[in-house]
């Protein structure tokens, strides 16, 4: 389904886009993908010009993830939508505490990276 919806979005189906990536949010819920289902359908949705729906749908897939034991993909749903809502501060806020918190890890690195990148635009 993400790959569907993906094509459809590089094909400029932006309202299949959103349909299929809702599909995939409704028929699993606490899937393993749900975080790229959301943000995708959030970036379709930007796209189409329905900022609220951007939003509501990044805002919803962050609850739906709370309930994730992993805290370390809480922390990287919260990073996504920062992004995606052009928040660099609060960005590079939840990236300091991926670096702190996944230290040694790829994630931190990662984190490091993107916060640099962040600070310098």
């Amino acid at each position: 389904m993400i790959r569907l919806g993906n094509l459809q979005y590089d094909g400029d189906k932006i309202e299949e886009a959103i349909e299929v990536f809702g599909r995939y949010l409704v028929k699993y819920p606490g899937g393993r993908f749900v975080v790229m289902a959301g943000v995708a359908k959030a970036y379709a949705e930007e796209k189409k010009g329905d900022l609220p729906g951007a939003e509501k749908t990044l805002k919803d897939v962050v609850e739906r993830v709370k309930g994730i034991r992993l805290q370390g993909k809480r922390i990287q749903a919260w990073r996504i939508v920062y992004e995606v809502m052009k928040r660099p501060e609060d960005a590079v806020r939840v990236y300091g505490q991926i670096a702190e918190q996944f230290a040694q890890t790829h994630w931190a690195q990662n984190a490091i990276q993107r916060m640099s990148a962040l600070k310098t635009k």
